[in-house]
């Protein structure tokens, strides 16, 4: 049994390395369309991916950031964009959303991923979990508490628990900020939490800048090789 989850989680581990290998890929893609005019609205027709199987749907979502990284009811304290710090008092580009709750609050990966960096982050963010989640996504959960659950390298699944919501770092309050990029750019994370299998197509038309068709055709051949193609 211990034999059998070392493997799926090397397996696993691999699957994510091929992710990233194709995030990359997929950016250059999308920066040579763009350059050349090719890049547009996108086209359901142009690939078959508007008749997908609630089976490939959920495959799909435990690799890209979906649902909420806390549970329960939250509020939302500030919002994806442009604000007035709360602590610097100065404008700046706000690149998360922060949700806030009282209690002892679970926080979880919205994805399966990577942990890339676990521990005390000097730039105000306080205790940081970070993870890469493949097809160059990247999700950060910040001003968590001492005792985070996850080490540097090592494999989370989605809906694993990282840590403990927390006011570490710049921080009026206790809260999560929350974010979701691709390719290091910062995306609303407010369309990733409210993403799932029943309202899937709608992040398409909400977060243009992700080139969803090329991805999920690769994320596709991998994570079902064996589908034939008509």
């Amino acid at each position: 049994m211990v034999d059998l989850k070392t493997k799926m989680n090397k397996l696993n581990e691999e699957l994510l390395t091929k992710q990233v290998t194709l995030g990359k890929l997929a950016e250059k893609i999308n920066d040579l369309e763009t350059k050349i005019g090719l890049r547009g609205n996108i086209e359901f027709e142009s690939v078959d991916i508007k008749n997908l199987t609630p089976e490939e749907i959920n495959k799909l979502l435990i690799f890209f950031p979906n649902g909420s990284p806390i549970k329960g009811r939250y509020k939302i304290t500030s919002k994806f964009g442009w604000r007035i710090h709360p602590i610097l008092k100065k404008r700046e580009f706000h690149p998360g959303i922060d949700l806030r709750r009282r209690g002892k609050v679970p926080v979880y990966a919205t994805a399966n991923g990577i942990v890339a960096g676990a521990g005390k982050n000097p730039y105000g963010y306080g205790y940081v979990v970070k993870l890469i989640n493949g097809y160059g996504f990247t999700t950060l959960y910040a001003h968590l508490r001492p005792n985070i659950k996850v080490k540097t390298g090592q494999f989370v699944k989605k809906g694993q628990i990282i840590g403990y919501m927390g006011n570490t770092g710049l921080s009026t309050g206790q809260h999560l900020h929350y974010e979701v990029r691709y390719n290091n750019k910062p995306l609303n994370p407010l369309y990733f939490m409210y993403w799932s299998g029943k309202n899937f197509y709608k992040i398409f038309k909400l977060e243009r800048r992700v080139p969803w068709e090329s991805l999920i055709k690769a994320s596709l051949s991998i994570i079902t090789p064996q589908k034939k193609q008509h």
